[in-house]
């Protein structure tokens, strides 16, 4: 594609080279800091994610921060305000907020001062992946999960600006061009969802068609019943440990998304814990308490993973007896009765938090040949699902290649790589980013209410 005719360095080893013309500005000259709060006035609830910028915590399912009881001391956002979770910028967690509401007093909430910019424009810029260089180099902590980047080291960041007419047609061509590849990505999710349905069918038909079971109370074919434990922040002698979380889990796979160590997230624990909540090979997890409507709690995973890990409080541990029935064929009944609605009849709900009722999920009777007929059943599935997968992961992989795509140009256009000026945009459908549940990766999930700036 068109480069610009004249290029001139930046102070950046990330940045190299801007246009010649675009001009630098401070964070500080063209934004305030705002700490206006909340007091008696009603509100939204707004959170910020990697993936998603400033959107209303209602809106997902897959938050499970429980926001203080108290919300006089939220910060007010303003539409067209730019919001940072400080202590996940290293990730790319901030964004112009479209809408007005209240965020944690944890985050960072700035105006933006100059009318000469364009908010589209600065939300695109400051999301780019060149940019999250600078946020990691500024943030600071004992552990990744937990760095903290102060605003004092954001506002010396320098931005290279374009004037604000050219803003405006970068920010045409952008919404032209992503609306382009998002519909490609919704296609993509759709076919997907028709997989995942098609998996679900086969699972639903083969383990209702086992012959010679026993019904049996799921509380009788367990080892143990184990609630998790969300740690501390604070070493004093405790150890600290890979703590699991509802964000870590495919649901769909029943699998863990994240398998690095050193990606997850770390908490301190005591030597009793660790000795009660270290999870073993073949343990199921179910989620037993979340938010929203969307999706019900109690979806489970397996834990087959060769690291040692503890799981947070928002989840339950199953240890299976294996003299009885083997893991794999626990957790796909376990997901059949999420498939059949089962679980939504047992699910309590109070002030938008789901909490699953485990006393009477462990009464839910199982059906369970033995353990011989059980491999032949698992067989059966596996041989059935097999081109089911193949197919899902072809299309896993195409949305990655789209996302993949869709970052690189708006990284290239709103860094002054490529040259649109002269580009006509047509007539477009505006499409918007979707996130499927299934699709979702780690949400920015540490509100930190009780953190000041």
């Amino acid at each position: 594609m068109r480069r610009y005719e004249n290029y001139k360095t930046t102070q950046y080893d990330w940045l190299l080279k801007v246009p010649g013309h675009w001009k630098s500005r401070s964070i500080r000259s063209l934004t305030e800091l705002s700490s206006v709060r909340k007091g008696n006035s009603s509100a939204e609830l707004l959170s910020v994610y990697r993936e998603y910028g400033v959107i209303p915590k209602a809106s997902r399912d897959d938050n499970h921060n429980v926001e203080s009881a108290d919300l006089s001391n939220y910060k007010v956002v303003r539409p067209g305000d730019l919001v940072m979770n400080k202590m996940k910028m290293w990730q790319g967690s901030l964004g112009i907020s479209r809408y007005a509401g209240i965020v944690s007093p944890a985050y960072i909430v700035c105006h933006i001062m100059d009318k000469k910019v364009n908010r589209s424009y600065l939300h695109m810029l400051l999301r780019s992946t060149p940019f999250k260089t600078y946020y990691n180099r500024m943030s600071y902590g004992v552990r990744v999960g937990q760095w903290d980047m102060r605003y004092t080291d954001f506002k010396n960041l320098l931005l290279y600006l374009p004037p604000l007419e050219e803003q405006d047609q970068i920010v045409r061509y952008l919404d032209w061009k992503v609306s382009e590849i998002n519909r490609l990505i919704r296609i993509c999710s759709e076919q997907l969802a028709l997989l995942q349905e098609a998996r679900k069918k086969v699972i639903a038909d083969t383990l209702k068609s086992a012959n010679d079971t026993r019904q049996i109370p799921l509380k009788r074919l367990l080892m143990k019943n184990l609630t998790g434990s969300w740690g501390s922040d604070n070493a004093e002698d405790k150890k600290q440990c890979i703590c699991l979380r509802v964000a870590d889990m495919d649901f769909m796979s029943g699998q863990f998304v994240n398998t690095k160590p050193e990606q997850l997230t770390h908490r301190y624990y005591t030597q009793k814990e660790i000795d009660e909540l270290t999870l073993q090979k073949g343990d199921i997890l179910v989620e037993k308490s979340g938010g929203g409507d969307k999706t019900p709690v109690g979806r489970t995973v397996i834990f087959d993973k060769p690291y040692k890990a503890l799981f947070a409080n928002f989840l339950q541990c199953l240890r299976i007896d294996e003299r009885v029935i083997g893991p794999k064929y626990a957790l796909l009944n376990l997901h059949l009765l999420h498939f059949t609605g089962d679980i939504r009849r047992i699910i309590k709900q109070t002030t938008g938090i789901q909490n699953l009722d485990m006393n009477a999920l462990l009464s839910i009777k199982l059906d369970v040949p033995n353990l011989n007929n059980q491999k032949k059943i698992l067989s059966q599935i596996d041989n059935q699902l097999k081109k089911i997968d193949e197919l899902t992961d072809k299309k896993h992989e195409k949305v990655d290649l789209l996302d993949e795509l869709k970052s690189r140009l708006i990284s290239d256009v709103v860094t002054g790589q490529i040259d649109v000026r002269d580009v006509k945009v047509p007539d477009f459908e505006y499409i918007e980013e979707e996130f499927d549940e299934d699709l979702d990766e780690d949400p920015a999930d540490s509100d930190f209410e009780n953190e000041e700036d």
